[in-house]
């Protein structure tokens, strides 16, 4: 195989496992303090470590995973105090910054795109799904940033949005009522097609803030050791892990994740 070729397919490979390994992180089918062996993964997916090592170099950077001397690489979480001090004050400045630039390049297929995402958010809480909704959201903000046309925000999106996500899935099934995230996305649509950047940073404050204050609503009910949501809220799963309803080995992966990689 020529120097060339060989490149671009190893790099794909190294996409594929580093996105197969970031959702099992980010979904909790692999929770803090979980070992993530090089060796193990890589056999499991029947590849080489090298693609394996270099998406866990990925994670490291995207804050989901932590290399530690003497005990390889290990799953980090989220804490409430980070969600709230750090990321929530990052997404105020840059969402602010990258919204209100933004609007001058939305197209009308864009505003059609945005309104798919909240018709599916709205669907998602109707099927208790709750990676749909999550990544619905996560999509319709991530579209808006793409169109500031601010490339060093968008790259800053990208390094957090791994963590927001992760964070959404673990607090995400204790949220007082979770079709308050759909309507939260179809006002912010609303205003969005004003073009007015006052009412657009308006709506967006009070989502950002407002998503907060549920979250920390929703500490509370985790830290109280409560065992299930109200009735017709999404069933918990940051507890218990998908597929076996039990403890997994470090470092092991599950037939979804490996799908990713075939």
């Amino acid at each position: 195989m020529s120097f060339t070729t060989w490149p671009s397919e190893s790099r794909s490979l190294r996409l594929q496992v580093t996105e197969a390994l970031r959702q099992a992180v980010i979904r909790g089918r692999m929770q803090p303090g979980d070992r993530m062996i090089e060796e193990d993964i890589a056999r499991q997916m029947q590849i080489s470590r090298g693609p394996v090592r270099e998406a866990l170099r990925q994670l490291e950077q995207e804050g989901l995973v932590q290399s530690f001397p003497y005990r390889g690489t290990v799953v980090i979480g989220v804490s409430n105090e980070e969600f709230e001090h750090v990321l929530v004050p990052i997404r105020l400045t840059l969402e602010r910054f990258a919204f209100r630039h933004a609007l001058a390049h939305l197209t009308d297929e864009d505003l059609v795109a945005l309104d798919r995402l909240v018709r599916m958010m709205r669907d998602a809480v109707e099927r208790d799904d709750l990676p749909c909704l999550v990544e619905s959201d996560v999509q319709f903000h991530g579209l808006v940033i793409a169109r500031s046309g601010q490339h060093h925000t968008v790259q800053m999106w990208h390094t957090i949005s791994p963590r927001i996500r992760a964070y959404f899935y673990r607090m995400g099934p204790w949220h007082r009522d979770l079709i308050e995230i759909a309507q939260e996305h179809q006002d912010l649509l609303v205003a969005l097609r004003t073009r007015d950047a006052e009412q657009v940073l308006t709506v967006l404050d009070h989502h950002i803030v407002h998503i907060n204050v549920q979250l920390e609503i929703a500490k509370r009910a985790d830290d109280s050791g409560s065992q299930t949501p109200q009735p017709g809220q999404i069933a918990r799963r940051d507890r218990v892990r998908p597929d076996d309803g039990g403890a997994e080995e470090d470092g092991a992966l599950s037939a979804q994740d490996m799908r990713r990689v075939e």
